[in-house]
């Protein structure tokens, strides 16, 4: 079974591609110490995991529209069914191998800040994860990532 997707059968992955650098400036602006750390044990099998939560079960976070206006607005063109995040895992973090809720949704990841030392495993395939490039998966089959380099990686 293939378990990654051509990105351009998605329209809205256009659009996140082109505004990739709104959207990393955006990002790089948060302050660090406000990203919340998802405890080891949570899909953590080592290191550190770090998240700035964005839309949660269809509802936009409060400060999204503030901090992260562009991104904001780009929303409103994408499907978001589950909840959108950014995502950043600092040097050595791996995930748990672990499924999503149902078959059926497609995870979708926009590197922001990349190494070749990132991967995202899904099933029996594997995938770098490159800055401004998308990638798209099917949520259900078993998938993991992991950060095995010396800097910070973040979709």
């Amino acid at each position: 079974m293939k378990y990654f997707h051509d990105p351009n059968r998605f329209p809205f992955t256009k659009i996140l591609k082109e505004h990739y650098p709104q959207i990393k400036a955006e990002f790089d602006r948060w302050p660090s110490f406000l990203k919340r750390t998802m405890h080891q044990g949570y899909l953590v099998d080592q290191g550190q995991w770090k998240i700035i939560p964005l839309m949660n079960r269809e509802k936009p976070i409060h400060f999204i529209n503030w901090f992260f206006p562009v991104t904001a607005s780009l929303i409103k063109k994408i499907p978001v069914y589950e909840n959108l995040t950014f995502s950043t895992f600092k040097p050595n973090t791996k995930l748990t191998p672990h499924n999503g809720h149902t078959d059926g949704i497609v995870r979708v990841h926009l590197g922001i800040h990349t190494n070749s030392r990132a991967r995202l495993y899904v099933g029996d395939e594997s995938h770098s994860i490159l800055e401004g490039e998308v990638l798209v998966f099917e949520d259900g089959a078993q998938h993991y990532s992991e950060n095995l380099a010396d800097t910070d990686r973040t979709i």
